[in-house]
């Protein structure tokens, strides 16, 4: 019996591949096959299972076609040999060396932007003198404001388009000359949704750190760049100046890592003395071994505890404890052990399986790549309930610790409904169960209003009533 077959094309499939191929009609019906426009084989093709099978389909004739290589090819290398890889690190050893620069140079982001310049204008003009390229320092100096006016204009354009933007700011004195600065930075969303967070000024002040001045000084810098303080968010630390300055002014929230700071600083000053000994111990083991030279025999450093620095009690405790067994043997060949006499090693390792808790929670709220607003009431209830909840197993040291630990996590830490409202917002904690009730209820009626709000500044000709939800939901 003979089979009448056709090709036909398919117009109807989104796919690219539909290109290359015409579905088979065997007596004006549509067959489970397609053929390829080039070999004409014929492959099976079901719709449900999709183009899976014409992707993979290797086309003989198309093979055999010469294809010419594009100049890419030859000249676009995302990778250099590896001989050039070992020259271009032991030129960088010389590098680091002949200028006394740390290690780290070379990881920073401005000096792999400038080596990709000098690369891509190599590409461009060839080879070429660097020293005859680059600029003496005098001109480089003349040149920064022309730079600081492009990048500050820059800055402006970006935050004209944004709806939304949060600053943050804080203060410090500089002990050498006793001049105090407050740095003020904007966290934006750009088009693509990313956050991004830029530096809008970084200036002395010559007054009195009051709440008047500065409040003065935030407002002055937003509106040097287009912003209006009335419609932000501040964050700030728990300074009652800082709390002062924006009250009335525009909405600000503490910044939580800061709050957990004042917390672990709290905890550290209980008045235990197995835990007051060993703390003062372990400082000044670190001591001893930065100023004879141990240090040099761990394959580690002993980290010293610095107050303004964050976490930095932790981090001495706990290379001390990752290293005890080899400190204890150094100490022990130099006869000083008397140096390790005031660190119990159960206290020490009993304490930092504590703090890192604490450790973990202020590195997940410091974040500028992603916003983190949510995971503050989450956080708090965790370390409040769970890590700072009384164990029958607990040392007495990390009993104290936990008491002073839930006095200051209820006393500094301040939520507010816009945190409850944040951890609402995210899918995986809508429920809010870890929420008490009248605060649950204050973040859904903070949900309402702000959907409402929404609804009323859209246009009814803009917007259809049944897509009202929809778009209220996304924005939120």
């Amino acid at each position: 019996m003979q089979h009448n077959y056709e090709y036909v094309c398919c117009g109807s499939g989104s796919s690219d591949v539909w290109k290359n191929f015409k579905h088979v009609l065997v007596d004006e019906l549509q067959s489970d096959y397609v053929a390829c426009l080039s070999c004409w084989r014929v492959i099976t093709y079901k719709k449900k299972d999709g183009t899976k099978g014409m992707h993979s389909h290797k086309c003989t004739e198309s093979e055999k076609k010469p294809t010419q290589q594009k100049i890419s090819a030859f000249v676009d290398r995302r990778s250099v040999p590896q001989h050039a890889a070992d020259h271009l690190k032991t030129e960088l050893v010389k590098f680091l060396a002949k200028d006394i620069r740390p290690f780290s140079a070379v990881t920073g982001i401005g000096f792999q932007s400038f080596c990709q310049t000098l690369v891509n204008y190599g590409a461009r003009y060839g080879q070429f003198d660097v020293t005859k390229a680059l600029p003496d320092r005098t001109t480089i100096a003349r040149h920064v404001p022309e730079v600081v006016t492009k990048a500050q204009n820059d800055v402006r354009q970006q935050l004209a388009k944004c709806e939304h933007i949060a600053l943050t700011s804080d203060g410090w004195t500089d002990d050498y000359r006793k001049i105090a600065y407050v740095t003020v930075t904007a966290h934006f969303l750009d088009h693509e949704m990313n956050l991004k967070s830029c530096v809008l000024n970084t200036g002395s002040v010559e007054e009195k750190k009051t709440a008047q001045v500065l409040g003065n000084v935030v407002q002055q810098v937003a509106a040097d760049f287009g912003v209006d303080l009335k419609k932000v968010t501040v964050v700030t630390d728990n300074a009652a100046n800082m709390v002062a300055a924006f009250r009335d002014k525009c909405c600000r929230l503490s910044c939580f890592a800061h709050c957990l700071n004042l917390v672990v600083t709290d905890m550290l000053l209980i008045d235990n003395n197995d835990f007051q000994t060993m703390l003062t111990g372990c400082k000044s083991l670190v001591r001893h071994f930065k100023h004879t030279g141990l240090q040099q025999k761990l394959k580690k450093t002993l980290k010293q505890e610095c107050p303004t620095r964050w976490n930095s009690t932790y981090a001495m405790l706990e290379s001390i404890l990752e290293q005890y067994e080899e400190v204890h043997e150094i100490l022990n060949a130099r006869k000083e052990l008397r140096f390790l006499y005031a660190v119990d090693k159960d206290v020490l390792s009993a304490v930092v399986s504590f703090l890192i808790h604490f450790k973990s929670a202020s590195e997940m709220a410091c974040c500028d790549k992603k916003p983190t607003l949510h995971l503050v009431v989450p956080l708090h209830h965790r370390l409040l309930t769970s890590v700072c909840a009384d164990r029958d197993d607990d040392h007495p040291v990390v009993s104290d610790l936990k008491a002073k630990g839930r006095t200051g996590l209820t006393t500094k830490v301040r939520l507010e409904t816009r945190h409850d409202v944040a951890a609402f917002l995210n899918p995986c904690m809508k429920g809010l169960h870890f929420v008490p009730a009248a605060r649950k209820k204050a973040a859904l009626e903070s949900v309402r209003k702000l959907m409402l709000e929404e609804t009323d500044d859209q246009s009814p000709t803009d917007l259809a009533a049944d897509d009202v939800t929809e778009v209220t939901h996304c924005r939120l």
